[in-house]
């Protein structure tokens, strides 16, 4: 199920917990954001996610970069994890007009 992402507004991109294969929470990887549109084409710049909780990364794509989206199309955002442990997670998404009443 695609998450919504608000055109003209920021969007949180939560990461949720990275672990090793051993179980054990992973709090120093590098982890980024790219928003992508199906075809795989880049949307804005890639963002830095940041340590919130143990394991657990959160980023922010800015609302200049959902500005341009289409109301009702699909795009992925591409999560990259490297250090410790390395990943390439998708999370598919759907852009929305928010209810401004």
């Amino acid at each position: 199920m695609a998450l919504p992402i608000f055109i003209g507004d920021d969007t949180d991109v939560i990461v949720p917990v990275v672990r090793a294969f051993t179980g054990a929470s992973i709090n120093d990887a590098t982890v980024s954001a790219q928003l992508k549109e199906k075809d795989g084409t880049d949307v804005g710049s890639a963002v830095s996610c940041s340590l919130v909780a143990d394991g657990m990364y959160l980023g922010l794509l800015p609302y200049t970069v959902s500005a341009g989206l289409t109301e009702g199309v699909g795009y992925n955002v591409w999560i990259t994890v490297s250090g410790t442990a390395n990943s390439v997670r998708r999370i598919p998404y759907v852009a929305r007009q928010r209810n401004r009443d």
